[in-house]
C-alpha cells in the first residue's frame, strides 16, 4: 500500500492535509495556499488562461460560457487544439502554461489551481 492523503481548505484559507503511510501512520501535511483563481475571457486570438508554475500540484478549468474554448499547453492556443465544449470541466496535472482560444467571439472559463 502506498501513501495516502486526505486534503482541504481550513478556516483560514489554506490547503491542509493528513498523510497515511503504508504502516498507518499519520502525519499532518504542511499548509499551502490556494492560488488566486476566478473567470477568464477567452476571445479568438490565443489567451493565458493559467500561467506556467512550476509549484501547481493540478488546476481543474470549466468552461462556463456557450462556446467550445480550445486548449493547448506550453504554447499558444489554436482551433485545433483540445476542444473543452460548454459545460465541460479539465483536471491538468502539469505546471506548463495553458492557453485558450474560441473560433469566433467570446468564451468563458473558470480556472482554479492548487499550488504547493
Amino acid at each position: 500500500m502506498s501513501n495516502a492523503e486526505i486534503r482541504g481548505i481550513g478556516p483560514d484559507g489554506k490547503l491542509r492535509g493528513v498523510s497515511v503511510d503504508a504502516s498507518g501512520s499519520l502525519s499532518l501535511a504542511s499548509a499551502t495556499s490556494v492560488p488566486t483563481d476566478g473567470a477568464v475571457t477567452v476571445n479568438a486570438t490565443s489567451t493565458p488562461i493559467l500561467p506556467a508554475n512550476t509549484g501547481r500540484l493540478s488546476a481543474l478549468i470549466k468552461n462556463t460560457g456557450s462556446q467550445t474554448v480550445y486548449l493547448n499547453q506550453g504554447q499558444a492556443a489554436t482551433t485545433s487544439g483540445f476542444p473543452l465544449n460548454p459545460g465541460d470541466a479539465l483536471r491538468i496535472s502539469h505546471q506548463l502554461a495553458v492557453n485558450g482560444i474560441v473560433a469566433s467571439g467570446t468564451g468563458t472559463v473558470y480556472a482554479i489551481g492548487e499550488v504547493r
